[in-house]
């Protein structure tokens, strides 16, 4: 298990089902831990595959998928679009054991 992923997974413990997720509330989590954009975008891909956090979504009909997205508020990358996950309900371990 990567810091990175440990430190998501410590930022998200507390959050209740269905509460949104996405970089501007994990800033300050990332940013103390001095993690780079791939290990932010890793740690987050790797919850959802384990079921810590899911990316709502809509099915278009068409075959096509829309994922939704939020405008970041804060940092350099004010105006940019970022993902938006979900807090799932799975218990979060205590002591993660490596995968």
């Amino acid at each position: 298990m990567t810091d990175a992923y440990t430190t998501l997974l410590a930022a998200i413990s507390d959050l209740s089902e269905g509460t949104p997720v996405h970089a501007d509330t994990l800033r300050e989590a990332f940013d103390a831990a001095q993690l780079t954009s791939a290990e932010r975008s890793g740690a987050l891909r790797a919850a959802c595959n384990d079921g810590y956090l899911s990316a709502p979504h809509q099915h278009l009909g068409d075959g096509r998928v829309a994922v939704y997205h939020v405008q970041s508020r804060t940092g350099s990358r004010k105006g940019a679009w970022q993902m938006l996950y979900a807090r799932t309900d799975k218990a979060i371990p205590r002591k993660p054991v490596p995968a």
